[in-house]
């Protein structure tokens, strides 16, 4: 994906401002495949921890020190389509 989106990025688009803004969408779309770790959010003074989106921080899931969880771990954000890696999370 990195690849593609170097070749892309490198694309001469000088001859319309439509075709430049056309290839800054395909390349922000491209980098919202690459996966990103989730957020790991501690609340001081609380027994719950949040995870957020790492691209917009919208929040993903709460989950209580007493394994309750509110959400649950989705392979892309919804508010923002970033795609999530959930790998360091338990």
């Amino acid at each position: 994906m990195e690849d593609a989106i170097r070749i892309i990025e490198g694309l001469d688009t000088s001859n319309s401002e439509e075709n430049i803004e056309a290839k800054k969408m395909a390349v922000a779309a491209m980098k919202k495949q690459i996966p990103k770790k989730v957020i790991k959010k501690e609340y001081e003074g609380e027994e719950i921890t949040g995870y957020l989106c790492p691209t917009c921080q919208e929040v993903l899931l709460h989950q209580w020190d007493d394994g309750f969880i509110i959400g649950n771990k989705k392979s892309y954000c919804d508010k923002c389509g970033q795609r999530l890696d959930w790998s360091d999370e338990q």
